[in-house]
């Protein structure tokens, strides 16, 4: 006697059709600690400030996406320790390519600030001067460490044609910057790197290329 088939298989088709969970942590204000991988990504639904005395450590991995057009600020006597390494780079990037987002900003930030093995892209400038200078990343009157990064797809341009460094822009800076590759990046003066005002900046083995300004197309 021929006994009824059992369907075994219908719990394991739907434990395959659910849907993936992963965490994201939504961030805005005053912030610290550490981002790590298990609250990627983190989303900037506002302004971002590490302030005076805080530190705000970003684990290889991690990605941070701008959902608008809002910038991460090391306020004075801050710092930032983004760190990745080369097979898990730290990505800055925009939910909209074209709105973008505001790119990160070191202002006096403390001179041991290390950004490593990071990729920032879609950081757009625009406005009145000074608040449309700078693409991706803006060092003023500090001196941190920047290596092995890659900017791309930035822009720093307004209707007076005061933009610049839509890649990197150093302003009274002493920082050193190794082994970037800054391109397609586009501004009214230094498309890639622009270096202003006092200061001097340690700037080798940089890969500077495909980059586009009235003034300076690289540097």
């Amino acid at each position: 006697m021929l006994r009824p088939l059992r369907c075994v298989t219908a719990p394991l088709v739907l434990a395959l059709l659910a849907p993936l969970s992963y965490s994201q942590t939504q961030v805005a204000g005053s912030v610290s600690g550490v981002w790590d991988v298990a609250g990627s990504p983190y989303l900037l639904v506002g302004q971002v400030q590490v302030t005076e005395g805080a530190t705000l450590e970003i684990e290889p991995g991690v990605e941070v996406i701008g959902k608008g057009y809002f910038r991460m600020d090391v306020r004075p006597n801050g710092r930032i320790i983004a760190v990745g390494t080369a097979d898990r780079p730290i990505l800055f990037t925009a939910t909209a390519q074209v709105t973008g987002w505001r790119g990160l900003r070191l202002d006096q930030a403390l001179d041991d600030s290390h950004v490593r093995h990071c990729i920032f892209e879609y950081a757009h400038g625009r406005g009145a001067f000074d608040e449309v200078r700078g693409g991706a990343l803006y060092v003023l009157g500090c001196s941190p460490l920047v290596e092995d990064c890659e900017m791309r797809f930035c822009t720093s341009q307004s209707p007076a044609r005061n933009g610049g460094g839509a890649g990197i822009m150093i302003e009274s800076s002493n920082g050193t910057f190794l082994r970037n590759h800054v391109h397609h990046n586009i501004s009214d003066s230094g498309g890639g790197i622009c270096v202003a005002e006092y200061g001097s900046p340690l700037i080798a083995d940089c890969l500077i290329t495909d980059n586009s300004a009235a003034n300076g197309g690289g540097v």
